[in-house]
């Protein structure tokens, strides 16, 4: 009776572990003083388009280069933190991204993704952590010229690429999500969750 009793505990208590263990998020964390409808405006559309949601934090980073910058993240990085997007200020107009899979981190610099158009600049972030959350999670650049995740030679090129994979809902996406045990929103049943196709 006893060591049925250890046994059912035992059991109890690896599937508590497994619950804490799963319930991981990735955390884009605002560290370059982006205002809030900006940073509303950009996680609506990336939360739309893929099958977990994002986390938001906003930080003070105080680092000028992009290993400082790493090394400030690395320090935020909570128990539930899976992986983190950093979007930063940095003067290099030439960075514009790097991403660390080893500490599963992202930088997105947005000082040269910032212009005065509204819509460009939300487009060109909404791009930039896609092609974050891609790439943090072991997803290589794609071929096709509309994917998010494609190489690109400069910022007009940039901005021809599309905002959502190829196809939209890459079903490797959520296999890597829990390879990172990143918690999976639930499947809706109403028809509300429509993908931008890989072109807009």
């Amino acid at each position: 009776m006893k060591k049925r009793t250890a046994l059912l505990l035992c059991s109890l208590l690896l599937s508590l572990a497994a619950q804490r263990v799963a319930a991981l998020e990735l955390t884009v964390i605002n560290g370059a003083a982006l205002d809030d409808a900006l940073m509303s405006e950009v996680l609506t559309f990336c939360n739309e388009q893929l099958p977990f949601t994002l986390s938001a934090k906003t930080e003070t980073l105080s680092c000028e280069t992009p290993e400082t910058c790493q090394d400030t993240l690395e320090a935020l990085k909570t128990e539930t933190d899976a992986a983190l997007i950093g979007l930063i200020r940095l003067d290099d107009p030439n960075f514009h991204q790097a991403i660390n899979t080893n500490r599963l981190i992202a930088l997105i610099n947005v000082t040269p993704l910032l212009t005065d158009d509204p819509r460009t600049s939300a487009w060109r972030l909404e791009r930039m952590i896609m092609r974050s959350v891609a790439f943090l999670l072991g997803i290589p650049p794609a071929p096709d010229p509309n994917c998010v995740t494609r190489n690109y030679e400069s910022l007009e090129d940039f901005d021809t690429m599309g905002r959502n994979f190829t196809p939209p809902y890459n079903p490797v996406i959520p296999q890597k999500a829990l390879e990172l045990s990143i918690t999976l929103d639930p499947e809706p049943t109403d028809g509300t969750r429509t993908p931008a196709s890989a072109g807009q």
